[in-house]
């Protein structure tokens, strides 16, 4: 018999240009996908270029190689990392390692709707805490994480774009620890932030806590699917064997090996740095425009790449819809708990595509 949670389970929604009925038309602008606006570096593309012959063989199972180029980048060993088809990936293997039936699992909301799925897929009772700025509700955070379960905390925010202290994610995990809980924070947007600094180091010293990163947001290449998980070497181990055999392709391997230099702790390359400053430089100039138009707001501080809009009332037909008839495809919130079709994210780009972004929200 299928096991219910299987047979119920709806797949969350995400942006994309196949986020669009039929798919995004030719021509149309997409502000949906959380990448990064300057688009891959030339020595990503030339990998990309070079990797075709990596289709001719299997891939290494293991990811030993890449694993040690991560290790090197992040400094962290490589027996604590395990690497997977994109963070999402990594996230569903470490609920089906950590979350069983009736597993409490303390989310905040809004946030990543992978979490909540993933958790419920193996059983899991998910708990939801809203909080837009979790790090003025720490306190009350750190009051609801469960016994003997799981935490689940996005950094920044997926769509708020917030980023909690490195200081308040070490508290989280402190107490989830004093509570049996285990951890999983998600990095994915972190190369974004100005003044993010990870926590990947600190699952040298905390068992409990299990760190997730992107290789493929900041360096605009989200269709090569790799991401890498950090925590206890028990852990990473214990994952590693329990995954799927080639689940990333060698394609996927061979450019992660060329990004990870780029991703270093110690120096990120020009091409990040600049990634950064547009994103910044552009992201301002978005929300104080959006700012301005009636009806408007930006909701939170963002240190992402993106911005959570609300146009203030429901829309119908959605605010998506209206622009999508303008051409400019962006997220519609309303999958996300605690909001509805009258929110919107919005991705940085150009400022070209920005003031056509614009434009067309001032005629919606």
């Amino acid at each position: 018999m299928m096991r219910r949670e299987v047979a119920t389970h709806s797949r969350p929604e995400h942006g994309g240009p196949h986020s669009a009925r039929g798919g995004a038309a030719p021509g149309v602008m997409d502000f949906s996908s959380s990448i990064g606006p300057l688009g891959p570096p030339g020595p990503i593309v030339a990998a990309l270029a070079r990797g075709v012959e990596t289709a001719l063989a299997y891939p290494d199972p293991d990811y030993a190689d890449l694993r040690a180029a991560i290790s090197r980048a992040r400094g962290v060993g490589a027996a604590r990392l395990a690497v997977g088809c994109g963070a999402t990936e990594l996230i569903h293997d470490w609920c089906r390692a950590f979350v069983g039936a009736g597993t409490r699992v303390l989310v905040q909301a809004p946030t990543f709707s992978e979490y909540a799925a993933a958790a419920r897929l193996c059983g899991g009772a998910v708990e939801e805490l809203a909080a837009m700025e979790l790090r003025s509700s720490i306190g009350e955070f750190l009051s609801a994480i469960p016994r003997s379960g799981c935490v689940l905390v996005c950094r920044p925010n997926n769509p708020t774009g917030e980023l909690i202290t490195r200081k308040s994610v070490l508290e989280i995990a402190d107490e989830a620890a004093r509570r049996g809980s285990q951890v999983l924070v998600d990095e994915a947007f972190i190369d974004f932030a100005p003044r993010g600094e990870s926590v990947i180091g600190e699952v040298a010293s905390r068992e409990n806590l299990y760190v997730v990163h992107s290789l493929t947001k900041i360096l605009g290449i989200p269709g090569v699917r790799v991401g890498y998980g950090a925590g206890s070497a028990k852990t990473a181990r214990a994952l590693r064997a329990a995954r799927v055999p080639w689940g990333v392709s060698g394609l996927a391997q061979h450019v992660a090996m060329v990004a990870m230099p780029m991703l270093s702790s110690a120096s990120n390359s020009s091409h990040v740095r600049k990634t950064r400053v547009a994103c910044q430089r552009e992201k301002s100039f978005l929300s104080r425009e959006i700012e301005g138009l009636r009806g408007h707001s930006c909701i939170g501080k963002s240190e992402a790449n993106f911005v959570l809009v609300s146009s203030g009332r429901r829309r119908t037909p959605t605010l998506r819809d209206a622009l999508l008839k303008r051409r400019i495809l962006v997220r519609d919130c309303s999958s996300f708990s605690d909001l509805d079709s009258s929110h919107i994210r919005i991705s940085v780009r150009g400022r070209a595509e920005n003031e056509m972004l614009l434009a067309a929200l001032r005629s919606a």
